[in-house]
């Protein structure tokens, strides 16, 4: 893996990116429409219904060089990674748009002295209200043995030379991580998710807790959908103009009535 800020080719990535194991790997083109041109895809498979699309449609002048897709099973059906009109479930970077200050977030990779490691935590703004303060340790878990975890700050990993790791460095730890664990935390959230009756969506039991927490409050609780669409407002009581009282079964679901709801687009 180089440490160096190149541009890699669609060849160089498609060779680098591993196929996870049980995975299967399709390589493929898109083809030229008055669009866009013809680019290169890879499409990785799995159990569960696992798959993996990255589409090689951008450029060195464009600030991603690729785009990815990620698909799974849930026992509510089938989901996604993406935000419908929003992003994408993940991107490649380009290297050559980074700048010369690279920011080093949660779970990048980065490179030292012939090893790779993955930041735990990152420099910045931590906590919210009166606890929020700023933080200027960098936490690295190295691979080796050797180092283990350490923490340093953002003037030290600069004199020492650690710099973030190339971008299918990137891409294979990425998909690593959405098999290991974002993929099972997303499948085990909604096995013990409920849907509201009435409304398009799901909650956890705390996240219905802290819904009739807020009401009971007499404050508004507001769903946002991930992508576009309409989003929805609940409060107790009282409604405005436009509002309508929710079906028995939304108040029933919550224990508390009357509630009403309204809606907005969340464009």
């Amino acid at each position: 893996m180089t440490k160096t800020l190149s541009v890699p080719t669609v060849a160089k990535m498609l060779k680098g990116i591993l196929t996870p194991e049980g995975f299967t790997r399709e390589e493929y083109s898109e083809p030229k429409t008055q669009w866009h041109p013809a680019y290169k895809c890879l499409r990785l498979t799995g159990i569960g219904g696992i798959v993996i699309e990255i589409e090689f449609n951008g450029g060195r002048d464009s600030y991603f060089l690729a785009s990815g897709h990620v698909g799974f099973d849930s026992p509510a059906g089938r989901r996604s990674f993406d935000r419908y009109g929003v992003e994408d479930s993940f991107y490649i970077d380009n290297p050559a748009k980074w700048g010369s200050e690279i920011p080093l977030h949660e779970h990048d990779r980065v490179y030292h002295n012939g090893g790779f490691g993955t930041v735990e935590s990152s420099a910045g703004w931590k906590g919210w209200g009166e606890a929020r303060t700023f933080v200027d340790e960098i936490v690295i878990k190295w691979d080796d043995s050797r180092s283990g975890t350490v923490k340093y700050t953002k003037r030290r990993l600069k004199s020492l030379g650690v710099v973030r790791a190339d971008v299918i460095e990137q891409t294979n730890a990425r998909i690593k991580r959405f098999i290991e664990v974002k993929i099972p935390e997303a499948i085990e959230r909604i096995a013990r998710s409920e849907t509201v009756p009435g409304l398009p969506f799901m909650v956890t039991p705390e996240s219905k807790e802290e819904i009739v927490r807020t009401l009971k409050g007499h404050r508004r609780y507001t769903w946002t959908p991930s992508g576009f669409g309409t989003g929805y407002v609940l409060q107790l009581n009282y409604g405005e103009r436009g509002w309508k009282r929710a079906y028995a079964e939304t108040e029933k679901f919550f224990g508390l009535k009357p509630i009403f709801i309204g809606t907005f687009d969340a464009d």
